[in-house]
């Protein structure tokens, strides 16, 4: 129904007063309602078109004041607790690598250099508008694609040059992400929804197992976009709980778990010479050192616990391990528990989203990081092999890395920014604004 046209200029006006041109459309379309159901009533008494118009105009109060309320109503609410708390881990992580690095090369700038290019990641992820996942999905899909290509061909670059520089497996990290708005494309669309998601992760895994990450990561990624899929399942996205979506949504935790068991069982004989060397030199380090416990090794690598270090500085990171050798194990649980309170406050925003996108989106993001930090614990405690580390988040060396985990975290926060617009609801409720 097209509104009359004084109907149309009060609500121009009323909704010219807001500042955040994202929810004025929203904003708007309430009012609209409200306005068209008024000017029924009026109609249905027996009054004139104009006549009508004008009542509920007057109704509707003036324009202006109205509006005003609306922008206080439908302002954006930032979560800054959780922007700062960001922001300050990644600032506390550049200053634990400078002071626990053992490669000279590693620079108080060149750290500087990574911790702003992260936080411009994180601003600007945070004012993007996260529904494009949704709206235009195959065009990020097409995008982000083409960023891993182009992050492999550098790596592949420098590696000619000796400089290892990978952007290709950060980018690889944040498809859970754009799995999140692939399900909800595939939303109420029961178990075909669910094959066409699944379809779309194992052809990401066949791109990380295929040269452009280490095999591992492949695994990781595939476990971490079925837990995805599993939540999405469990709260009926898809449709109606059905035990064929659950069984199909686990197969990749199935795949991964079996992979890493085969691995376990048979893994000295699956690792280049070099990368044995690195893990039994961990596992010295880890259980030796840090246990206690005596291991006999050969005598190349029952070496001086710091001369190991040295070694494995120039290639990986084991911030927790070197925490730990030289501070203790509480230096450990004061690194660790920052980043457990920033993931439950990231589960406790992403439980409370309204927005069926926002809350895939803010679970994908949590998930993840939480998988890598897992990943990274399980190496840096010698459980698994030092070939499938990831990177600790926030923490860890890497500007691309960095990027990728701050990246991310701005989405989180973009969707708490805004979740609220996607189910037509204000922020703020009007109830809680004076006047």
């Amino acid at each position: 129904m097209r509104l009359h046209e004084s109907l149309q200029q009060w609500l121009d006006t009323a909704a010219g007063q807001m500042r955040w041109k994202r929810a004025r459309p929203v904003a708007a379309k309430e009012l609209a309602d409200h306005m068209e159901d008024q000017y029924a009533a009026f109609l249905e008494d027996g009054m004139e078109e104009e006549a009508a118009a004008a009542a509920t105009v007057r109704e509707m109060g003036d324009p202006v004041e109205t509006g005003t309320r609306l922008d206080r109503a439908w302002r954006p609410q930032p979560d800054w607790v959780m922007l700062g708390l960001v922001l300050v881990i990644a600032a506390v992580g550049c200053v634990l690598q400078y002071l626990l690095r053992t490669n000279s090369d590693l620079m108080w700038y060149t750290l500087l250099g990574h911790y702003a290019v992260g936080a411009v990641c994180l601003l600007a992820a945070y004012f993007v508008d996260y529904t494009l996942l949704g709206r235009h999905l195959w065009i990020v899909l097409g995008v982000w694609f083409a960023a891993v290509l182009l992050g492999h061909r550098i790596h592949a670059f420098w590696l000619e040059t000796d400089v290892l520089v990978s952007t290709g497996t950060p980018v690889l990290w944040t498809f859970p992400l754009l799995l999140a708005g692939l399900i909800y494309r595939m939303r109420g669309k029961g178990l075909e929804g669910v094959a066409n998601c699944l379809m779309a992760v194992v052809a990401v895994a066949l791109l990380a197992r295929f040269g452009i990450m280490e095999v591992a990561y492949d695994r990781a990624l595939l476990a971490t976009c079925g837990v995805i899929l599993l939540i999405a399942v469990w709260h009926g996205v898809f449709g109606p709980r059905r035990a064929g979506q659950m069984a199909l949504a686990a197969l990749p935790i199935g795949y991964a778990v079996l992979r890493q068991i085969m691995d376990a069982v048979f893994y000295a004989h699956l690792l280049p010479d070099a990368d044995q060397y690195q893990y039994s030199a961990m596992t010295y380090l880890i259980r030796h050192r840090l246990y206690g416990t005596e291991i006999p090794f050969d005598g190349e690598i029952a070496a001086r616990p710091g001369e190991i270090l040295a070694q494995l500085a120039d290639t990986t990171d084991h911030l927790l391990t070197l925490a730990q050798l030289r501070w203790g194990w509480l230096a450990v649980f004061a690194v660790l528990l920052p980043l457990l309170i920033l993931f439950g406050r990231g589960l406790l925003l992403a439980g409370r989203q309204s927005g069926q996108l926002a809350w895939l989106v803010s679970h994908a993001v949590v998930l993840t990081l939480a998988a890598q930090t897992l990943i990274y614990l399980l190496v840096d405690l010698g459980l698994i092999g030092n070939a499938f580390t990831t990177g600790l988040p926030l923490l860890s060396y890497g500007g691309a890395y960095l990027c990728q985990t701050m990246l991310l975290l701005g989405v989180l926060l973009s969707a708490q920014r805004c979740g609220a617009l996607e189910a037509g609801a204000p922020p703020v409720q009007a109830s809680d604004i004076g006047g």
